[in-house]
This record gives C-alpha cells, sequence and structure tokens, in this order.
C-alpha cells in the first residue's frame, strides 16, 4: 500500500476532494486538546456540515497511552460503527489511533487478544502536529499495559494518507520544537547504521539528515518561516519511513528510562545517548569499513568529512540548544546498574555493534556525569 501524502491548501481543498473519495459516513476523530486550537481542526470539526460525514471524537487519553484507553475507543468507534480514523495530533494520538483500527477487528474480551491481531481494514488518515516521531509514516504503536510498555507492530497499520500542514508548528514551544528536531535527527542517523537498513531506508534518513542540518538555524530561533515548518515536517515523515523499515537501535534501546527518570523529553533523552554512542562505536568499529562506510555516509549527509567531525557536530549542535547537561554527576553504581538493567534488548539486535553489559555501563557513566 503507498501512502499518499497531501499537503495543506488554502481551504484544506485537495485534503477534502480526498475524503470524499473514501465514501465514509462518519468518522471517529482520535485527537488531543491542542486540535482545537488549530484551523485545521476546525476544519475536521466542520466535516458533517462541508461533506456530510458525521464525527465522533475520542480524546479520552493522555501522553504515553494505557491500553484501557485505547479499549474505549475501539469500543467506541464499534458502537457508533465509525468507518473511518482520523488522527490530529502528536505521537500519542497516532499511536492510540493505529491500535484503534487493530483492535475493532478481534475479540477484546479474550485475555490473549493482543496475541492475535489482525490487519485493520479502516481507512485511516494521520495528521501530525508536531514533527519529530514520524509515527504518521509508520506500522509501529506504542501503548502501556499495568506500567509496562507494549510495542504493537503491524505491517499493515500504515495510515493511508497524511495531511502535512505547516500551520501547525507555528505555536509549538521552543523548547518542544528543540526535542522533536532532535528525535528525528537521532532517528534518522540510527536508520542509516541499523543492521535493518536498505537503500530506501538509507536514502529516507540521509535526506532527513540533509533537510534537518539545512533548517536548523531558522526553524530553531526566531526567524522560523512557514516554509521552514514544511521542512521539519518533511523531515520528520522521511525519518519515520527510514525507522519503518531498519528500526531505531541502541541509541533508543537506551534512551527510555532516562526519560521517565529524569523527566526527560524523549527526543532529548535519545540525544543524550546518542552523543555519547557514536564517538563510543567510532572508537569500537575501527576496523569495520563496512560500519565505517554507514558512518560516512552520515558525515556527508551532514555536510562533514569525516564521521569524527559529524559525531562532533551533533555534540556542538546539541550544545548549542542547550540539551546537553550531566544527569547526575554524584550518580552511583547502583543507578548505573539501573539504566543498564533497563535497556531494550529487542531494539539491541538491530545495532550494528555488539555492546556488552560493561560498555552500557560505561555509556551511562558518561551520560549522567558528563563528558562534555
Amino acid at each position: 500500500m503507498k501512502q499518499k501524502l497531501i499537503f495543506a491548501d488554502d481551504g484544506y481543498e485537495q485534503f477534502l476532494e480526498y475524503l470524499k473519495s473514501l465514501g465514509a459516513r462518519r468518522a471517529l476523530l482520535v485527537h488531543g486538546s491542542s486540535m482545537l486550537k488549530l484551523e485545521v481542526g476546525q476544519f475536521l470539526l466542520n466535516l458533517p456540515q462541508q461533506i456530510g460525514v458525521d464525527i465522533v471524537e475520542f480524546t479520552d487519553f493522555a501522553p504515553n497511552p494505557a491500553i484501557e484507553s485505547v479499549l474505549k475507543g475501539a469500543s467506541l468507534c464499534r458502537e457508533k460503527q465509525c468507518d473511518m480514523i482520523i488522527a490530529c495530533g502528536g505521537g500519542s494520538a497516532m499511536d492510540v489511533a493505529k491500535c484503534i483500527r487493530l483492535f475493532v477487528e478481534v475479540d477484546m474480551g479474550r485475555e490473549d487478544f493482543l496475541s492475535d491481531l489482525k490487519s485493520g481494514r479502516l481507512p485511516l488518515i494521520a495528521i501530525p502536529t508536531t514533527a519529530g516521531t514520524g509515527s504518521e509514516a509508520t506500522h509501529f504503536a506504542v501503548i502501556y499495559k499495568d506500567g509496562k510498555k507494549l510495542s504493537i507492530a503491524e505491517k499493515g497499520n500504515i495510515p493511508q494518507a497524511v495531511l502535512l500542514d505547516e500551520k501547525v508548528l507555528a505555536g509549538l514551544p521552543l523548547r518542544q520544537k528543540k526535542a522533536t528536531f532532535f528525535d528525528a535527527l537521532c532517528h534518522a542517523i540510527e536508520s542509516c547504521w541499523s543492521v535493518n537498513a536498505t537503500e530506501e531506508s538509507r536514502t529516507y534518513a540521509k535526506e532527513t539528515i540533509r533537510i534537518l542540518i539545512a533548517s536548523e538555524p531558522r526553524y530553531l530561533s526566531e526567524e522560523c518561516t512557514m516554509a521552514d515548518n514544511m521542512a521539519m515536517l518533511l523531515a520528520a515523515h522521511y525519518a519515520g519511513k527510514a525507522i519503518n523499515i531498519s528500526k531505531t537501535t541502541a541509541g533508543h534501546a537506551m534512551c527510555y528510562k532516562l526519560t521517565s527518570k529524569f523527566g526527560l523529553p524523549h527526543g532529548q533523552a535519545a540525544l543524550l545517548c546518542l552523543v555519547e554512542l557514536w564517538p563510543y562505536m567510532l572508537e569500537k568499529a575501527r576496523a569495520d569499513k563496512g560500519l565505517e562506510g554507514n558512518f560516512q555516509e552520515i558525515a556527508e549527509a551532514m555536510g562533514e568529512n569525516s564521521s569524527l567531525e559529524a559525531a562532533g557536530k551533533l555534540r556542538e549542535l546539541a550544545a548549542k540548544h542547550g540539551m546537553l547537561k550531566p544527569l547526575c554527576p554524584e550518580a552511583d553504581d547502583t543507578l548505573i546498574a539501573e539504566l543498564t538493567g533497563s535497556v531494550n534488548v529487542e531494539r539491541l539486535q538491530n545495532h550494528p555493534l555488539k555492546l556488552s553489559e560493561a560498555d552500557f555501563q560505561e555509556l551511562y557513566r558518561r551520560i549522567l556525569k558528563g563528558n562534555n
């Protein structure tokens, strides 16, 4: 299935024509409260008047959504006989909508229904209102059960269409823009060296890097324009397409506990890990010509001559935007062991270098105590 990419125009005319072509009667609109402040949000709420599509709103979810919320949304989708799902929001809205699409196909009363998920049939339209996760371009979704993360992966569960609207980024706080910018950049870098990388995924990843490096001076400043916003939306989308094929690696495997333990934005946690991980990999992979070739491709996309210079540039960008800080200079062995034990083993399978427990302990030591 080829995903349709739609760019917002005046009155959302192209998007409106696409919705008409689906012939849906009632849409489940999955969104957060921020959607109500956006022009595209008001457009969606007016669909009954514009094309006669009834709207059923579902907002009963939080960041890091619980499975109970998804079950409520799926039950509502069934009860109201919705024949289309629209997700408008950040990564959580996308994940909830993708899971609802899968859950409505199975008997949710069974304890083991998660082991028997079937491809969703309802059209799913995604409208990202942040730019970083790339969730609108992937078949992955993350929800939580009893406080533990569940990764839901069904290959056919990619939204059929995506609307990119540069106006949605206009009001984002700078702190959020920085976190999502670096999340997309980390996605692209990790995708390039993933063992699952293909020519297609590397093409998407390197284009992401080029766009982000070129846009960074304006997008993360008061000089940001609508063109910069669209560049960011595209970069995050391409990064999503890259990791949909390659998946992420050790950088993301390491970052989740940092997010919860220290209250960091996900993008900053991923960046702190990658800033230390990349030069550490360079030290360990000097004799690996294949991996050095991947590193060199990343460097060239970043506009640098060598992988060492590119790793240095990543650190410089992190420092420039206030994203580097020692998280816990007094960290002891107990804390480092806790973090090491939290590393996502599944994502490590995508990493090109074997890293030991001692390696992770050293990396976390550098992250916590500062190696700047």
